[in-house]
């Protein structure tokens, strides 16, 4: 059934349709902080303590983007599962809030509640986050020795646009 279908049929409302908007605003911002520190700061980690030949292999890469996801994850799949109630109650009529599902959710199955599908969201995501940033870096890479630039702060704003976009293009 189409949207314009379950609108015209009154199944839900243009209003329902937003139903969680603003639980995802409440974790994007702390879920994309921990995904793009704990990814940054592995990065680096593994490169002062990874033997010489991995130090700027994809191996980095791919474990730093592996570790990023699973504990960006613990934001992530909380304010997926809110977000999905909030939307099947909109089908149910019902008038509740955010927070009283989550309430509930942890009442009646402890913190399972909150992070049901906690594996299957990484068994999704996990794979391609690792694939997406050692595309990226190798881009980085190969857009530094194209402008002949020696660090990667020497990189144009443009490059870092251009980059990410086709990093996240290649892999779709």
């Amino acid at each position: 059934m189409s949207i314009r279908q379950l609108l015209r049929s009154r199944q839900i409302t243009l209003r329902g349709m937003y139903r969680g908007v603003g639980i995802a605003c409440l974790f994007h911002g702390p879920a994309l902080t921990v995904y793009l520190s704990t990814y940054d700061s592995t990065k680096e980690l593994l490169r002062l303590h990874a033997p010489p030949r991995w130090k700027e292999s994809s191996v980095v890469y791919l474990a730093a983007g592996f570790l990023a996801e699973v504990a960006s994850g613990v934001f992530w799949t909380p304010m997926e599962v809110i977000k999905q109630r909030l939307q099947v109650t909109v089908l149910q009529e019902s008038k509740v809030s955010a927070f009283a599902l989550a309430k509930d959710a942890l009442r009646a199955e402890g913190l399972y509640g909150l992070y049901r599908g906690y594996l299957v969201t990484l068994a999704v995501f996990v794979p391609y986050t690792m694939a997406y940033f050692a595309s990226y870096e190798w881009l980085k890479l190969w857009q530094m020795e194209l402008l002949n630039v020696r660090t990667s702060k020497e990189l144009p704003f443009w490059s870092y646009v251009v980059g990410s976009g086709v990093a996240g293009e290649s892999l779709l």
